[in-house]
């Protein structure tokens, strides 16, 4: 077979394919903002930041982040709100590897993806078919992150409490107090 012939499944399905492209761009936005959060945090020259944080991982950037903003001279208010961005920041990451990582295929009306787990204890791979507004959804929960994090680093705002879209998802179709039956 020639590569001209080769079929990868996202090309039957530009918008998805197109949607995981912004993701994948989306967690280089929020690489390229991680040394002025560190910046933020020691006070360290930017050149150092980024050379320091260009030598590791996501998951250990964000590890080094968490534990640097818990030092004894951290305010408290800014403690908990970089642990709060942390988290998000994980939550984008943990959506931008399930994206990027993954096998796809298609299915009936939809995408099938098998997602890519690092974890050999994991024994079944697990399928999930998305549409375009599945990956719409995590992109809005990305994208939040990005904002939570450039708004707290370039002007000072402090970033709202951090809810997971699924778990906001659930909380908000459950009726209110005034609203269940007695």
């Amino acid at each position: 077979m020639k590569a001209e012939e080769y079929s990868v499944a996202l090309e039957d399905s530009p918008e998805i394919a197109a949607l995981i492209g912004v993701i994948i761009s989306c967690l280089a936005a929020i690489e390229h903002t991680l040394p002025f959060l560190l910046k933020k945090i020691t006070g360290m020259h930017l050149d150092y930041a980024t050379a320091t944080l260009g030598l590791l991982r996501m998951e250990t950037r964000l590890l080094l982040l968490s534990s640097l903003a818990n030092v004894d001279e951290t305010p408290p208010a800014n403690k908990a709100a970089i642990q709060n961005l942390v988290d998000r920041l994980k939550a984008a990451n943990t959506l931008r590897n399930k994206y990027a990582h993954a096998t796809y295929g298609a299915g009936p009306g939809a995408m099938i993806m098998v997602p890519y787990y690092s974890d050999t204890k994991q024994k079944v791979k697990q399928l999930m078919q998305i549409t375009a507004d599945t990956v719409r959804a995590d992109l809005v929960e990305i994208k939040e992150a990005i904002c939570q994090l450039e708004a707290f680093v370039h002007q000072d705002k402090m970033p709202t409490k951090f809810t997971p879209l699924a778990q906001r998802k659930k909380t908000s179709h459950a009726p209110k107090a005034s609203q269940r039956k007695k």
